[in-house]
């Protein structure tokens, strides 16, 4: 085989590039004069399409005429030639980093979305804050069970433990009888069954005792109200009284 026709056989167009956005390509090489090999690059395939034969493909050597793009370098025009080379990698279609930017952004809003609760504003309710509970009236004359259910969550019906929280709940609604959070759940009949809606025991105990002797409780019924006395004193819980609540 004769040099002209190695050069007719291997002038022809390069690999098809694949992958990334390529750079422009070289301008194309003028014909070779006198048969030479113009080593100017041949036209560059843009965007990483199959190069087209080199312009002056007649007479240039297999390596430096028409070759197109790079499948490797997805991206980049002539090897050889003398035209351009296309963006590199990092400008060619590149996006922004996923991994880091997104994760930037979803934090960012699961942070604006997290909200603090807001603080129970007891003077809004008009009570009083002692050892950092709140306790309030709760001013509708109810039965024991609506009242318990009265208070709002997470309050509960006022439950006393100290001789401090007993002088802070007997002066919410002064020269009321007003329902707390101490009652028992039917027989028999026996002061320790009384319990606190908080489950405590009730340890602390103001019970009422009367002109006659009868101390309180006497088992008239099985809730608990606190007496225009202060003082503690069972009665069926279908009466209605108001309550004080509690926040804690």
């Amino acid at each position: 085989m004769d040099f002209d026709e190695l050069v007719a056989k291997t002038g022809s167009g390069g690999t098809a590039g694949t992958g990334g956005i390529g750079g422009q390509g070289g301008a194309s090489g003028s014909a070779g004069s006198d048969g030479g090999g113009a080593d100017s690059g041949g036209a560059a395939g843009t965007g990483g399409a199959a190069g087209t034969a080199g312009a002056s493909g007649s007479g240039g050597t297999a390596v430096d005429g028409g070759k197109g793009g790079m499948a490797v370098d997805g991206g980049k025009s002539d090897v050889a030639g003398d035209g351009p080379r296309g963006d590199s990698t990092v400008d060619a279609g590149k996006g922004g980093d996923a991994t880091t930017d997104g994760a930037t952004d979803r934090r960012s809003d699961t942070i604006a979305d997290v909200r603090a609760e807001a603080a129970f504003d007891c003077a809004a309710v008009s009570g009083t804050v002692y050892q950092g509970h709140c306790y309030y009236p709760s001013p509708t004359p109810t039965s024991w069970d609506v009242a318990a259910t009265s208070c709002a969550a997470p309050s509960h019906l006022a439950v006393i433990t100290t001789a401090g929280e007993q002088n802070v709940v007997a002066a919410i609604l002064a020269g009321k009888e007003r329902w707390i959070g101490l009652r028992k759940d039917g027989p028999p009949n026996q002061e320790s069954r009384f319990y606190w809606v908080t489950k405590e025991a009730a340890g602390f105990k103001v019970w009422d005792s009367y002109d006659t002797g009868a101390p309180e409780p006497n088992f008239s019924g099985d809730c608990v109200r606190m007496r225009l006395t202060d003082a503690w004193a069972d009665t069926p819980c279908t009466d209605m009284y108001p309550a004080v609540c509690e926040y804690e």
